[in-house]
């Protein structure tokens, strides 16, 4: 039972076409276990990649950004300010207070001169730069969202 030469030929070609396969395989499996380029690499590479426009539009949503988590912050604290105000009011009628002691008993509330640290412009530009690529957590993500060449 003999093979013919033209048999022998498809099987080799099947074979180094199924090696193939594999080593794709094998490879993209092997780019999901490395971890994500580190971002300073994703930065440079996005940045080369965009246009001196595309990296101003980015640096104006950043400003618009950290405008509008500062009014955020400022309306939150004046919220709590004049909740504390309010509170601070009602129980300085002896009444209000002898009646709803568990509100009015001396305490210090959580957020008290807490001040939350706001991102920087900086910090919201890079974000605006990286976009997708600050999220990648593999080579082979970063390559598919074009984070870093391939």
């Amino acid at each position: 039972m003999g093979l013919s030469k033209k048999s022998l030929a498809l099987f080799f070609v099947g074979c180094a076409g199924m090696g193939a396969v594999v080593t794709a395989i094998v490879s993209a499996t092997a780019d999901q276990r490395r971890p994500a380029p580190d971002r300073a690499a994703m930065r440079a590479f996005r940045v080369t990649s965009m246009s001196d426009d595309q990296i101003r539009t980015a640096r104006r949503a950043a400003q618009e950004r950290l405008e509008f988590i500062q009014q955020a912050d400022r309306r939150a604290e004046e919220e709590a300010r004049l909740a504390r105000r309010d509170l601070l009011q009602k129980c300085a009628d002896v009444v209000y207070a002898t009646r709803n002691t568990a509100e009015c008993s001396p305490r210090m509330p959580l957020t008290a001169g807490l001040k939350l640290r706001l991102p920087s412009l900086e910090d919201l530009f890079e974000e605006e730069l990286l976009g997708v690529c600050a999220y990648v957590s593999n080579r082979a993500e970063a390559i598919e969202r074009k984070c870093i060449r391939g």
